[in-house]
């Protein structure tokens, strides 16, 4: 590798370590609400737990978060509303998670036995 090309690795290296510190201190986009409003049937709860990535840390458009995004999926494929409470934490850990979750607003359906 040339010398030329080395140096612009570094530049290049440095200004993405800007941007990254940039974006990771700003705060993620609030996500929660209903995907699919237009549609009918019982709301489909969605909690999404996870770290900066399921937060969406970095993202200016709270459409364009990752939860946002599942939710409106689902909300599609299920053809009826989806209610999205987004809970993620930038730098979340799973050992963490247990200790963290907002658990059931209100008792799920109930499954026959097998």
């Amino acid at each position: 590798m040339g010398g030329l090309t080395f140096g612009l690795l570094v530049v290049e290296a440095r200004l993405a370590k800007k941007l990254i510190k940039g974006s990771a201190t700003n705060e993620p986009p609030v996500t929660d609400g209903v995907q699919g409003t237009g549609l009918y049937g019982e709301t489909i709860s969605f909690v999404m737990l996870g770290d900066s990535t399921a937060a969406g840390v970095g993202v200016d458009v709270p459409e364009e978060t990752a939860a946002a995004r599942l939710a409106s999926g689902l909300a599609m494929i299920a053809e009826r509303p989806v209610h999205l409470t987004n809970v993620a934490i930038s730098g979340s850990r799973s050992e963490r998670s247990r200790t963290r979750s907002p658990g059931p607003s209100k008792p799920g359906p109930t499954w026959p036995a097998s």
